[in-house]
């Protein structure tokens, strides 16, 4: 993640500002350094589901790679951050692609569930937003709610995400990803295969 492949936060003069803009909320949450605590609360509130539990356990090097693993989310956290609009949409594509033909087996109940699902999507999102929101405001930046909350263009872009389609996940609120009957996180990662 060299300044030569994406430009330095602090380039407030650069012609493509990206997805947010040096301006933005993003840049300065992303460039405190108590976002790497809100990433590590993040990563163990999002495993507190069961089947986001199995679907890291099933389809992530972190074991392996732990440190690949983690240069891996932040090559993607930079680019859509700070990078330009093309680099972040390239990132962007790029994981879509992994996920879109990941699959994730509950050997309990035999259930398959896409990695891709909106409901799991938008929980790992919003247990990383709130994650760093609470690690930033803990560490001394003062933001209010309004200013934490994503301006209406964005929201919009979200809101027809493929990947975050809140509204389709608020109207199949029965198709809800939901953990089955007896299965807690620590059970999903204790039956990994």
């Amino acid at each position: 993640m060299s300044s030569d492949t994406f430009p330095c936060p602090r380039d407030r003069q650069r012609a493509d500002a990206g997805l947010f803009g040096p301006s933005s909320v993003t840049w300065h949450l992303h460039a405190d350094p108590a976002m790497w605590i809100g990433g590590i609360s993040a990563l163990h509130l999002q495993a507190l589901h069961p089947i986001a539990a199995l679907g890291i356990a099933q389809n992530s090097s972190f074991e392996d790679d732990p440190f690949g693993r983690l240069v891996g989310t932040g090559s993607f956290i930079v680019a859509t951050t700070w990078g330009t609009r093309a680099q972040a949409e390239q990132a962007d594509a790029r994981v879509r692609a992994v996920h879109e033909r990941l699959r994730i087996h509950d050997p309990h109940s035999g259930a398959q569930y896409r990695l891709d699902a909106p409901d799991l999507l938008l929980w790992v999102h919003c247990a990383l937003v709130r994650s760093n929101l609470h690690a930033v405001r803990q560490g001394g930046m003062r933001l209010t709610s309004a200013a934490a909350a994503p301006p209406p263009e964005l929201r919009h872009r979200l809101l027809q995400h493929p990947g975050v389609a809140i509204t389709a996940s608020r109207r199949s609120r029965s198709a809800r990803t939901a953990a089955p009957p007896g299965l807690t996180a620590s059970a999903a990662l204790a039956r990994r295969p």
